[in-house]
């Protein structure tokens, strides 16, 4: 099992726009995500994203990330969350400190 965190930051005032969204998850991203086993988890704590995803595999995990639909959903994102002048989310990748039971 592959398991992976990521931390991003939601754009001010745009906290409910980025929960709406994905209580709205576009099907095309369900699909792709069930496709490759992609399990995951978004907490939200002071304008940042922690986002706990596990995949069968590291391979799995890649991709999942080349669906063409990713291209569009992160593009979208791009309007709510922190991003470079390119509109690149910027994906920060948090230190692995600890790790236990199927988390190691």
């Amino acid at each position: 099992m592959f398991h992976t965190a990521i931390v991003m930051k939601v754009v001010d005032g745009k906290q409910d726009a980025y929960r709406t969204d994905h209580q709205n998850l576009w099907p095309e991203i369900d699909r792709a995500m069930r496709r490759e086993g992609i399990d995951m988890a978004i907490y939200h704590y002071n304008g940042f994203l922690f986002v706990f995803a596990a995949a069968p595999s590291e391979h799995h995990w890649e991709r999942s990330r080349t669906d063409p639909v990713f291209t569009a959903w992160n593009a979208h994102m791009a309007n709510l969350l922190e991003s470079d002048d390119k509109g690149n989310i910027l994906f920060y990748p948090p230190e692995k400190v600890f790790g236990f039971g199927s988390f190691i």
